[in-house]
């Protein structure tokens, strides 16, 4: 008997498993589309010099914005405890920041008679 209500609610807690995961991963997917993450990954990637550079990077900064997001998600969950206010705060100034560095850089190469897009479109 104590088998089967086991089960019976595991099962019953799929559907709330998967509308969390669902409603993560359209968050995620959201989060992702911040004009933040567009400037900083477009800033980063226009420096190839190919698609493949470029897919490879952007990959790479993909899976490194995951995997510190898991890491710290993991450690919250399993502490039962919260990101500080405080914390967040400076997080957030942290990412300003890098912002403000990629901007400068860009306006460098600008001045500096970098080319930025060397090649013409035909459309």
């Amino acid at each position: 008997m104590f088998g089967s209500e086991l089960f019976q609610q595991s099962a019953a807690s799929i559907p709330t498993v998967l509308s969390t995961l669902s409603l993560g991963f359209v968050i995620g997917v959201k989060h992702a589309m911040d004009a933040d993450h567009i400037v900083a990954i477009t800033t980063i990637v226009s420096e190839k010099k190919n698609l493949w550079q470029s897919s490879f990077i952007g990959i790479l900064w993909g899976l490194g914005h995951t995997a510190s997001l898991a890491v710290f998600g993991l450690v919250v969950l399993l502490l039962k405890t919260r990101i500080p206010d405080r914390l967040a705060l400076g997080l957030e100034f942290a990412v300003g920041v890098m912002l403000l560095f990629l901007g400068a850089n860009l306006l460098y190469k600008l001045v500096s008679g970098h080319k930025l897009h060397g090649h013409v479109h035909e459309h």
